[in-house]
């Protein structure tokens, strides 16, 4: 798929995006407890992620004045 993007105005950045793979294949030991983090479910199985391009401010944005 292409994609057609602009140029990018001053102080943004262009990030071209694309696929990669998220997850794991192994089990942790604690993957078994009832009580387990939500991430150790979230990360099974591995599974193919796509972030489509877009643009990013090259400025990190904080709350201080």
């Amino acid at each position: 798929m292409k994609f057609l993007f602009f140029a990018a105005a001053a102080g943004w950045i262009f990030v071209p995006g694309g696929e990669f793979q998220r997850g794991r294949t192994h089990d942790w030991p604690d993957a078994k407890l009832p009580w387990y983090p939500v991430w150790l479910v979230d990360d099974v199985p591995v599974r193919t992620i796509r972030v489509e391009p877009f643009y990013l401010d090259e400025a990190e944005a904080t709350s201080e004045r």
